[in-house]
């Protein structure tokens, strides 16, 4: 029941964001927000950086009462969190936050090679994107996963053996 309820929140999610894409592309929502965007800089990546801006906060405002309900009151539901309310909302706009930073980075660097090198600037985008996912990969267990999460001994010392063994068994 929580994992079926759970795919067909995935599929209520791609819905909404589809119908959202398409809404906002043929709309002209997008284009009055890239207009709105130019009135603040001419330099490109400002217009760049203030367009994701609100596009994010559209995005997340159509998905926020899904996430709501997914990340929050499906847990509680079935026991598997007791973060309370202010605590979920701080880890959702750390991750909100986060997620952003990473996307703003992203699309300026793709933005900054198709201009420099039109032929081969999907080459230098993909290995950058490489790149950037070779570094969140190393810095994930040190910096991204405390700042949700607390690292701590684990007090059951026959647990600790048993998953260790299961490691070496499999060669991990």
């Amino acid at each position: 029941r929580y994992q079926q309820f759970k795919y067909r929140l995935f599929y209520i999610r791609l819905f909404l964001n589809l119908l959202f894409l398409f809404s906002f592309a043929f709309s002209g929502h997008s284009v009055s927000i890239r207009n709105f965007a130019g009135e603040f800089a001419s330099a490109a990546w400002i217009v760049n950086g203030v367009y994701l801006l609100m596009f994010s906060l559209s995005l997340q405002v159509v998905n926020f009462p899904l996430t709501f309900l997914e990340e929050f009151i499906w847990e509680h539901k079935f026991n598997l969190s007791n973060q309370t309310l202010w605590a979920w909302g701080k880890d959702f706009l750390k991750k909100t936050l986060l997620g952003f930073v990473v996307f703003l980075l992203i699309v300026e660097v793709v933005y900054f090679v198709l201009g420099r090198s039109p032929q081969w600037w999907w080459l230098q985008a993909a290995l950058f994107y490489l790149f950037v996912s070779f570094f969140l990969t190393r810095i994930t267990p040190n910096v991204i996963i405390p700042l949700f999460f607390k690292y701590i001994p684990l007090e059951r010392p026959e647990l600790k053996k048993s998953i260790f063994q299961l490691f070496k068994k499999a060669d991990v």
